[in-house]
């Protein structure tokens, strides 16, 4: 899906170092700043649909809470990197909760339908 995104549909989107002044913003070392495909953070979609995951498997309120404080983090990190603007993390964190949830959806009815020893169809792709 970022792929998509970033390669197809934006790959032309600036990041945030094009509209800045690289002498007045601290620069992290070994960090190499990218300057376009910016639309939406890849990290934090992927952060964000582990997270939501892992919450809606465990259904442990401390560790929902824990895995949100990081997700969070990893997103305010990419826009402190100068790796992201905000509306590139805010959907990132929204594609990545939809894909998340829906995964963990999927999951859910694949182990129902194996408790209840039925076959999930998966298409044949052999040779013969």
């Amino acid at each position: 899906m970022v792929l998509f995104f970033k390669r197809i549909l934006f790959p032309k989107a600036p990041r945030p170092i094009n509209f800045m002044d690289p002498d007045t913003i601290h620069l992290i070392q070994g960090v190499d700043i990218h300057r376009l495909m910016s639309f939406p953070s890849g990290h934090t979609l992927t952060i964000f649909g582990l997270c939501v995951f892992v919450s809606l498997w465990t259904k442990n309120h401390w560790l929902t809470y824990l895995l949100l404080v990081i997700a969070f983090l990893v997103g305010v990190s990419r826009m402190y990197l100068i790796q992201h603007f905000p509306n590139d993390v805010a959907f990132g964190a929204l594609f990545g909760t939809i894909i998340g949830a829906y995964s963990f959806k999927l999951a859910e009815n694949w182990t129902k339908s194996n408790r209840n020893n039925l076959r999930i169809k998966l298409p044949n792709f052999s040779r013969n």
